[in-house]
């Protein structure tokens, strides 16, 4: 194992000129610990021990300088919000059941949803307000027959602004095909969740002249360079889709055309910079290399043009890519057991760190102003947001200490197409 790690720095060593260079992933052992070098002579380099996950708290959702908490009170459930990360707190009861959505918009205004419906709330959170919420025909929808409504929320909380008007988008995660209750849709809203639209509606969206239904979208994701949204599908070769839309806002249209369909276009996630994109592979075949993958905008539509960054030496699924402005990236892979996670860092040298205890991340929030991300621990379902922890202290404990470590608390805005292509 001794000379296994020595070749592993060695590899690493001599990765730390450039920033994105291809590497395969390296294997770990539980009881030992890794050494990672950093880009600072001056630095001791990082001792990575097996990751502890911290106390499982009722924090729900987190982003900028606020914490937003599903919490037991006397018997009684609670949305409770807090504006200033945990200093005071605003209490509503919640007779809304299950959250499985939540997003604040850069006002401070806030949108969540449950199996059944979406909710808003105003900036001076005052009250919660049921949205409207219209189909892909332009009537409201009929949540009678539905079993799956909206996304997993616990995700990043993206601002985007199209034409001077925020608007954010999301997609549903279902569990079915082919089946009325599980219908994959994209919604979006331009009016901070007071009006929920349907973008598409994956049993009668017409895309390039072809109807292709999908089990559920694994993200959509906003290009600032060029002002279009990206929306990933799954789950089987022939519903896997990467699809490319824009919205016109004058007349609140949309374009869409599908860059690629099968294994091969099967993401978890996407990051741009001003000519590349960034995809983490939710690949599950065997023909298929599992990694992250570059490639120019242009030529997404062309898989023979897909350039690996990183190649999994296990060809496992993986779901997303959590990074900091440190050179600290964290890749999780998919699946209702894999107590580990991938850490790199300065590069895409990922290695396998354990897990203490059974079970795995699924998935993470937008880093708050004090640099904390929280993480949701374990499988649910229906997808619910809970159980999350501080994962941000987590791996600082584990030896990371400038995991999401931030110059100037409460001010400093993450980009997080940025820092991960650096």
């Amino acid at each position: 194992m001794n000379k296994l790690r020595i070749l592993s720095l060695f590899f690493c060593l001599m990765l730390l000129g450039c920033s994105l260079v291809s590497c395969s992933s390296h294997d770990w052992d539980i009881d030992d610990n890794y050494v990672f070098p950093t880009n600072n002579t001056n630095e001791s380099p990082i001792v990575f021990r097996e990751l502890k996950i911290g106390e499982i708290t009722d924090i729900i959702y987190s982003a900028r300088n606020f914490l937003i908490e599903d919490k037991k009170v006397d018997n009684k459930r609670y949305l409770r919000i807090s504006p200033d990360l945990g200093i005071t707190w605003k209490q509503f009861e919640n007779p809304y059941g299950d959250i499985v959505y939540f997003h604040i918009f850069s006002t401070g205004d806030m949108m969540f949803a449950t199996m059944k419906w979406c909710y808003f709330i105003d900036c001076d959170l005052t009250a919660i307000t049921p949205s409207n919420v219209y189909d892909y025909d332009g009537n409201l929808l009929n949540t009678a027959a539905l079993e799956q409504f909206f996304q997993i929320g616990s995700g990043k909380n993206h601002i985007w602004n199209v034409d001077g008007i925020e608007i954010h988008a999301w997609g549903d995660y279902n569990l079915e095909i082919n089946d009325p209750a599980y219908i994959a849709r994209m919604w979006y809203t331009v009016d901070y969740g007071r009006t929920i639209k349907c973008a598409i509606r994956f049993d009668q969206t017409k895309i390039d002249g072809k109807i292709i239904n999908c089990r559920h979208i694994h993200g959509v994701r906003f290009d600032k360079y060029e002002k279009t949204f990206y929306v990933m599908t799954g789950d089987s070769p022939s519903n896997s889709q990467l699809i490319k839309g824009k919205i016109d806002m004058s007349n609140d249209t949309w374009e869409f055309h599908r860059l690629g369909t099968g294994a091969q276009y099967k993401f978890g996630s996407i990051y741009f910079d001003n000519e590349y994109a960034y995809m983490v592979t939710d690949y599950t075949t065997k023909e298929t290399q599992s990694g992250i993958i570059k490639c120019k905008k242009n030529s997404l539509n062309d898989p023979s043009r897909f350039e690996y960054l990183y190649e999994n030496n296990e060809n496992r699924a993986l779901l997303c890519c959590e990074f900091d402005m440190n050179g600290n990236k964290v890749l999780m892979p998919d699946g209702s057991v894999k107590s580990y996670i991938y850490f790199a860092k300065n590069n895409y040298c990922f290695t396998k760190i354990p897990i203490s205890i059974k079970g795995y991340i699924e998935g993470f929030t937008s880093p708050n102003y004090a640099g904390d991300v929280y993480a949701g621990w374990g499988m649910s379902f229906p997808y619910t947001l809970y159980r999350c922890f501080n994962f941000t202290e987590a791996m600082r404990n584990s030896g990371v200490k400038d995991f999401m470590a931030i110059k100037e608390p409460q001010t400093e805005y993450f980009d997080e197409d940025f820092f991960f292509t650096q």
